[in-house]
């Protein structure tokens, strides 16, 4: 009896309390969704803007949500110039259809400013979003890493080790674990959020995680986020010698990485001793005249790829063994003749028939699944950075850039650049960006295959794209303007807004479901939610 009793005191305290709790409820399932789902992420989109419509018309206090918007009347405006811009931008895109679904996509950055921007939750409230994203981050990262260890089996392959991260894609995942490491160092010394201890643990796992997840967006974010960090107690420090002794460690750092990534290219990259082409023989034992590039000093454990290839007959006695063609692509989506050839010199065999005799079939799997190396188990930090070198040189000697993210990005900034050249101040419009790439791709013969003819993974470049230089400097003003007004927490905000900024220079993260929310909900809330006189959160 009593137990009903209290389950019916808790129906009609909710009841009572249904839109206050709701708000919080909505931002719950928001800031846990944004690194462990992308249906929670809307729900709680969604949800937050619905409160607060059926809050103005139950409680008909539309012209009190109104007043406390013309408080904020430059800063609403100011947010809403970018998405102003979408909208000038359909008038002159002849892709209608496309223009608004991506004016849906950026929904968000109408409708939480309108929520945030009319009420004041205060400090518990931060605390309680702040909270429930970290533990949204812990569970996405904790769940990935058992996915590594085999737990939970996926059916993508585990060769791609970003291919873990199964919520959502491991670029922001990447970029929300350094906002939340931001977070757990920003409030340590108060235990705002967590226990030291429990902050220090959550610190330390997020940084082993994103070394695992070998995502070089979240890595570059990371050792920005850290330079200033260092660079802002140099000038805060007053000790002459506290001062000093962080130079010496940051340059020992920036030397040390230096010659860590050197150490790489000369292990991966330099041939254990040098080639003449009249030294080595010409054909196979069936007569196929072999292939030798030794200008080209591509090397897997320091034998030389692209000697002793006869590419006829190794393909088809790759065929006859393998049910991937030779001519196509391996499960991670490289030509898998490159993979093939790549393996095969780091067993120290020759690309030919009698060589693919050796190959035993768990090398043939291998090869299928996209391993490029038979014998050498590399850090995640030493994989990363050879896989960058060597799409570096084979964009440097002019080699297929298919499968390979780091030469194709490089080739969507020179599209992106080209388009823009073509439509400099007003862009093409808001529908119109991805067959403005396709069109470019055609008409330079692009080496891309289809299915890698995609925008530039900028998002200042895909803006400019879309609306020129105007509408750029419309988001620009919009992103920026803000750093500059009052805020609760102004240094915190900034570390936001350098995230947000960094992740732009790598990926359209405003075109993405999940980027979109993360920069809206943060930002609102930053900008919006002011300290209340009692830490209590005031129910109405």
């Amino acid at each position: 009896m009593a137990d009903r009793k209290s389950l019916l005191g808790c129906v009609k305290w909710y009841v009572v309390h249904f839109f206050e709790v709701n708000y919080w409820l909505f931002a719950l399932v928001l800031a846990v969704g944004l690194s462990t789902s992308e249906a929670l992420m809307s729900i709680g989109m969604v949800g937050l803007f619905s409160n607060w419509f059926l809050e103005g018309v139950v409680r008909k206090d539309f012209n009190q949500k109104f007043q406390e918007l013309r408080k904020n009347k430059i800063i609403i405006s100011v947010l809403l110039l970018g998405y102003l811009s979408l909208i000038i931008g359909l008038l002159y895109t002849e892709n209608q259809d496309a223009g608004f679904r991506f004016l849906q996509i950026e929904i968000p950055l109408l409708f939480l400013p309108l929520v945030y921007g009319s009420r004041n939750f205060g400090d518990r409230y931060i605390k309680f979003v702040f909270r429930s994203f970290i533990i949204g981050l812990l569970f996405s990262s904790l769940f990935s890493f058992l996915v590594y260890l085999g737990v939970f089996p996926i059916h993508k392959s585990l060769e791609d080790i970003r291919n873990i991260s199964i919520f959502i894609s491991h670029i922001r995942l990447s970029v929300f674990i350094n906002f939340g490491i931001v977070l757990l160092v920003f409030f340590y010394k108060k235990s705002f959020l967590f226990s030291k201890q429990f902050s220090v643990a959550l610190v330390i796992w997020f940084v082993f995680f994103l070394i695992l997840l070998q995502a070089v967006t979240g890595w570059f974010i990371l050792f920005v986020l850290l330079s200033v960090f260092t660079g802002e107690l140099l000038i805060k420090n007053t000790k002459t010698y506290i001062k000093a002794g962080m130079v010496v460690l940051l340059l020992t750092g920036v030397l040390f990485s230096y010659f860590y990534v050197k150490s790489i290219y000369q292990k991966h990259f330099v041939p254990k001793r040098e080639l003449v082409l009249s030294e080595l023989d010409h054909q196979t034992k069936s007569g196929e005249v072999y292939h030798h590039r030794l200008e080209d000093n591509w090397v897997e454990n320091g034998n030389r790829v692209w000697v002793y290839i006869a590419p006829k007959e190794l393909g088809e006695a790759w065929n006859k063994r393998s049910k991937i063609d030779f001519d196509s692509i391996d499960k991670k989506g490289q030509p898998l003749w490159g993979t093939l050839y790549r393996y095969m010199a780091s067993k120290g065999l020759r690309k030919d028939k009698e060589g693919l005799a050796q190959m035993t079939d768990e090398d043939i799997r291998n090869v299928e699944e996209g391993k490029t190396n038979c014998c050498i188990q590399l850090s995640p930090i030493e994989k990363r950075i050879k896989e960058i070198i060597f799409e570096y040189e084979r964009f440097r000697n002019h080699q297929d850039p298919n499968g390979h993210s780091f030469t194709q990005r490089f080739l969507y900034l020179v599209a992106g650049k080209n388009i823009i050249k073509e439509n400099f101040w007003l862009g093409v419009g808001t529908g119109d960006v991805d067959e403005a790439f396709l069109n470019y791709y055609d008409a330079v013969n692009s080496p891309l295959h289809g299915r890698n003819r995609k925008k530039a993974h900028n998002q200042y470049v895909t803006i400019m794209v879309a609306l020129g230089l105007v509408g750029l400097l419309f988001w620009l003003v919009s992103f920026y303007f803000p750093l500059f007004i009052p805020k609760q927490y102004p240094e915190l905000y900034m570390y936001f807004v350098l995230i947000v900024s960094l992740s732009f220079l790598t990926d359209n993260t405003l075109e993405r479901h999940a980027g979109v929310i993360f920069y809206a909900f943060f930002n609102s809330i930053f900008i919006f939610t002011k300290k209340l006189k009692k830490e209590t959160y005031e129910i109405r």
